[in-house]
């Protein structure tokens, strides 16, 4: 075939001529240049010419490819799903395979995050709190809310700073707050007044944290806010339903001037005062006070100077100018307000008076019973209002335990955090209910006296507290025939707090000691002293044990409500008795009692 293509005439003319002119440009190749010799030089330049055609069209069609595997991956960057990257070579598989990896793990994080913001959202909407962010000048960046919650629960000040709009209700809790943004610290609990999205004025309760870069640079703060209204959640209108209909007499009143000015009062205070819950035709509690006598008004007034709690008996003057003797009560709101409460509680005076006099005639023991069922209704509407608050309260528990149990792997270590921090905070919240119903139930519960053996009783405590613990290493003593005249359920809830406070205190001792024995004083009193080797109090702050949600040592230390020795108190009271304890630091408690006769 070759012999016949080299003999072909045109051929081999152009052969002969290529060896010529070849001869002609270089003088040392002659004229008779073999022609095969440039045949070969020929062939040579063609088939590199075949091959860079074909590396040309192979690098064509892996463009293309690259080009559309560029494509897939725009697409998967800006979340378009279910894409998968089709390799058109082979050698592209590795990259198409990675492609698509890419776009799972994409898929996979876009789920995790919506399921997080459904979280989020869940928490934020049950708990109704909104999140906001400021620039380091103060200035408000990003604030949210949940899309369903109204204008009237809403504030907004975007690109204003952040407290120019702000009104303080309480003036040192706002200097606080101040001090700490200047010194970029922590803010808990601030209760401001703003205007919300649709006018009105709103009272709500922030809290707030400075926020920094990587590098340390301070970048602003960041925060909650929550709107305080008695009628925005079921809690706060349950409690405000019990309130209205309690027969003793409730008072809000301001801190100063004396006599202190009403601000609010419920149904029983207006039939006691003959005016208006709004204060109509009374501006002051100081015409209820005219018939105390002066150690009273003093007292009242120091304990409102000093916004400390404050119960004793005094004699009140109703409208018409009637006297009665009624238990006032005065607790400082925690809200910031700097307002209190006020209650007049002529009843239990009324029904144990009524119970030492119930020989005197049958209007006397009606009036008992009348007292009583008064006491029942308020003791059924306590147990109802308790059930109300526990049902919210148990879906806020119940929802956060799911989100943790189910989808802790999705969340992260800060989300898992808040999480736990609203399971312990419901737990704290359903203990502070048992506990609020044992304190009512102390109030207004129909006392029988019979002999009761306090030692008795104390042992049985003390045995469940050893069964409940058995770890535990405690000496207890208890003296026996301790008997007196009482409610057999009133002393053993009394016992039972005493006790439990001497073994929750005594926790850290390697070996407790507990006593709980009698003695007669020089006035020929029977007192009663539970005493233990715990870490004791500064006696300072003795006059604060006995009132309600007043704690001396933090709930993350020893655990507890704050209700306990109010209770404590309350059946001693109820038994004509009194109480009081002393301490020192690391010395030990010992708590004394009396019952009356």
């Amino acid at each position: 075939m070759l012999a016949a293509f080299l003999s072909f005439q045109p051929i081999r003319f152009a052969i002969d001529r290529l060896g010529a002119d070849a001869a002609a440009a270089n003088p040392a190749i002659e004229a008779g240049f073999p022609w095969f010799a440039v045949l070969a030089s020929s062939a040579l330049a063609f088939v590199a010419l075949g091959f860079a055609l074909v590396a040309w069209l192979r690098w064509t069609r892996t463009e293309e490819a690259l080009d559309g595997l560029a494509a897939t991956a725009a697409r998967i960057a800006i979340g378009e799903r279910g894409l998968r990257a089709r390799p058109r070579a082979p050698v592209l598989e590795p990259i198409a395979g990675a492609l698509n990896r890419l776009g799972a793990l994409n898929e996979s994080a876009e789920a995790m995050l919506v399921d997080r913001n459904r979280q989020l959202a869940v928490v934020r909407r049950q708990a109704r709190v909104g999140y906001w962010e400021t620039d380091r000048d103060g200035r408000v960046q990003r604030i949210e809310y949940e899309p369903s919650w109204p204008n009237a629960e809403r504030w907004a000040p975007i690109g204003g700073r952040h407290l120019d709009e702000a009104r303080p209700v309480d003036s040192q809790a706002w200097q606080a707050a101040l001090e700490a943004l200047a010194a970029r610290r922590p803010y808990d609990d601030l209760v401001v007044e703003r205007t919300s999205a649709d006018g009105r004025t709103i009272r709500v309760v922030e809290s707030g944290e400075p926020r920094f870069a990587a590098d340390g640079s301070f970048l602003g703060y960041c925060g909650t806010v929550r709107r305080i209204d008695a009628a925005s959640t079921t809690r706060h209108a349950a409690l405000q339903a019990a309130v209205d209909v309690a027969s003793q007499c409730v008072f809000l009143v301001a801190r100063a001037p004396w006599p202190p000015p009403i601000l609010w009062m419920n149904a029983a205070a207006q039939a006691l005062t003959g005016s208006g819950a709004t204060r109509d035709g009374l501006s002051t509690i100081g015409p209820i006070l005219e018939a105390a006598d002066a150690e009273a008004v003093h007292e009242l007034q120091q304990a409102l100077a000093q916004r400390n709690p404050l119960r004793r008996a005094l004699v009140v003057r109703d409208r018409y100018g009637a006297r009665s003797e009624a238990i006032a009560r005065l607790e400082p709101l925690d809200d910031g307000s700097g307002a209190f409460v006020l209650v007049l509680d002529a009843s239990a005076a009324q029904v144990e008076r009524l119970r030492r006099a119930a020989d005197a005639g049958d209007v006397l023991r009606t009036r008992v019973a009348d007292l009583e069922r008064q006491a029942h209704q308020l003791d059924v509407l306590a147990w109802s209002v308790a059930h109300d608050l526990r049902a919210p309260l148990r879906a806020v528990d119940g929802f956060a335990r799911i989100v943790l149990e189910e989808h802790a792997g999705q969340l992260d270590p800060n989300a898992q955090s808040h999480l736990g921090r609203i399971v312990a905070a419901a737990a704290r919240m359903e203990r502070m209910i048992d506990a609020l119903m044992a304190l009512a139930r102390s109030t207004t519960q129909p006392m029988q006296r019979v002999p009761v053996d306090l030692g008795r009783l104390a042992q049985d405590v003390v045995r469940d507290l050893m069964r409940a613990d058995p770890s535990r290493t405690a000496q207890v003593h208890c003296e026996p025939s301790l008997v007196v005249e009482g409610d057999p359920g009133l002393l053993r809830l009394m016992l039972q707090n005493l006790l439990e406070n001497a073994w929750k205190y005594t926790s850290k001792r390697p070996i407790a000691s507990i006593r709980f024995d009698a003695e007669t004083d020089e006035r020929g009193r029977t007192v009663y002293c539970v005493a233990d080797n715990g870490r004791g109090f500064d006696p300072a702050n003795a006059d604060r044990l006995f009132a309600p949600f007043q704690r001396l040592h933090p709930d993350d230390d020893v655990p507890g409500t704050g209700i306990g020795l109010a209770i404590v108190q309350q059946v001693v009271q109820r038994h004509g008795g009194t109480i009081w304890a002393d301490s020192r630091p690391g010395d030990g408690s010992r708590f004394r009692f009396t019952l009356g006769r």
